[in-house]
């Protein structure tokens, strides 16, 4: 299944949209087919690896770049975000 996410993050709050997709199963269980989701943390965001998590937060108008935990640099090529001038879909 695949399916759209928009999210209202930050403060102050703007939209944060993406597409994403999830595999499902039924099961029968006390004797009623359910189904179920196999969560996987790419459901939260699509490059979201095992182990990994989501973060929010702020950025120092005087930072001349952000680097992740090793110290590499994170940049619209390596981390892309959703494009702004987009407008609605």
């Amino acid at each position: 299944m695949t399916f759209n996410v928009t999210a209202q993050v930050g403060s102050p709050a703007s939209a944060w949209t993406y597409s994403s997709g999830l595999a499902a199963y039924s099961s029968v269980v006390g004797g009623y087919t359910r189904w179920f989701v196999k969560w996987q943390p790419s459901l939260l965001f699509t490059s979201l690896k095992t182990g990994e998590k989501l973060g929010l937060g702020s950025i120092p108008a005087t930072a001349n770049k952000v680097v992740d935990r090793n110290g590499t640099e994170i940049t619209s090529a390596n981390a892309p975000s959703p494009d702004r001038d987009r407008g609605p879909r």
